[in-house]
């Protein structure tokens, strides 16, 4: 790189930036922001890079692999255990970054759909009804890999994406459900969707759905898209009426986690690697040691109960990238799928304590918090 140059850093708006500074101009930057981030029940401190720009004059001169090594340097002095990103194909992989987050679609035909009878108001959205749409999406999601959890702090939806909200209300008048919907008018695209739970949980669904319908009808299109993975409610609900599910698994690029702090990280799922010894009731006792290329940590169990600590070179050991023992965190994948990969090394012994702590799963982030 013939060019001088200096680098800044700057917070800004709860963002941090780290910028690299051509005369007295920033031709390349890279901002993060602090998330939290459900891995299952399991709540984790996540970096979300959400820019990456270099002036097109200026690319190709490895300005922005500088700030991402930078940035995650920064993180891990931080104190972060992952880091997430929405990527461009084969770029972030270089930077430990694997993809760990999938995309779904759930489609169903706007004749199927107008069989549904709402039985329950549905009206606009107002901003008195963040709250309620606060809780609802925290409480439906609460074991969500992959969700991000949205604190008191949350002002509702980014008022630039222009998003259509409505809601459902019961007899009392109060929020039960909600839908967000693309702002595109000529196809029907809803981003996200929560009931409450309980015994009114499918009149939301169907009063939903008839509302769906009835702006395919408007809008002449043949079918209703809900961005939903198959595993949640309305994906079950929607099998009545008939409905088509894809899933999207890219590689290399979109949904991409690493991990940053491995100690931090598995001193913050402890409490969900419990529940799934619990959940699966595997009787147990072993210490393990967690090898990568960002550390090592040790995990005993005995009695269906996990410890995380350091190794001791005395039990079981599970040696792997952390790029791939991200993706056995988040769900993506399975240890019995990476097993048979050269960079991963464990005795045939441990396979079913690693089915049980690393469960594959339908990890998603709802399109209105991806940045």
């Amino acid at each position: 790189m013939s060019e001088q140059f200096t680098i800044r850093q700057r917070d800004l708006d709860g963002s941090h930036r780290r910028e690299l500074i051509i005369g007295d101009k920033a031709i390349s930057y890279v901002a993060t922001r602090h998330y939290d981030l459900r891995i299952g029940c399991s709540v984790v401190s996540m970096r979300g890079v959400t820019s990456v720009h270099t002036d097109a004059a200026h690319r190709k001169r490895g300005y922005a692999r500088r700030l991402m090594t930078e940035s995650i340097e920064y993180m891990k002095e931080q104190g972060y255990s992952v880091s997430v990103l929405f990527g461009i194909s084969d770029f972030y992989h270089k930077f430990g970054y694997a993809t760990c987050l999938a995309f779904y679609r759930l489609q169903i035909a706007t004749r199927d759909a107008e069989r549904a009878q709402p039985s329950l108001e549905t009206r606009p959205a107002t901003d008195e009804d963040i709250a309620a749409i606060r809780a609802i999406y925290n409480e439906t999601n609460r074991c969500r890999t992959g969700s991000v959890v949205r604190g008191d702090d949350w002002g509702g939806f980014e008022a630039r994406r222009n998003y259509q909200v409505v809601v459902t209300t019961g007899r009392n008048g109060q929020v039960n459900g909600y839908a967000v919907i693309a702002p595109t008018k000529t196809v029907v695209e809803v981003m996200e969707i929560g009931r409450q739970l309980g015994p009114a949980q499918i009149s939301i669904f169907q009063s939903l759905l008839a509302y769906f319908a009835q702006l395919a009808i408007e809008r002449r299109c043949g079918e209703v898209t809900v961005r939903v993975p198959p595993d949640h409610p309305f994906a079950i609900f929607s099998r009545r009426y008939g409905c088509q599910t894809t899933g999207i698994y890219p590689y290399n690029t979109d949904g991409m986690g690493r991990i940053i702090r491995l100690d931090i990280l598995f001193e913050q799922v402890s409490s969900e690697l419990n529940r799934r010894l619990r959940l699966f009731s595997l009787p147990t006792t072993l210490h393990l040691d967690i090898v990568t290329d960002v550390g090592e940590i040790g995990v005993s169990i005995e009695n269906e109960q996990l410890t995380v600590g350091g190794p001791n070179g005395r039990g079981g050991r599970l040696e792997l990238p952390q790029a791939i023992l991200t993706q056995l965190l988040f769900g993506y994948r399975n240890i019995d799928d990476v097993i048979d990969q050269s960079d991963v090394r464990a005795h045939e012994d441990l396979l079913p304590v690693l089915r049980t702590l690393f469960p594959v799963g339908c990890p998603y982030m709802w399109e209105p918090d991806r940045f």
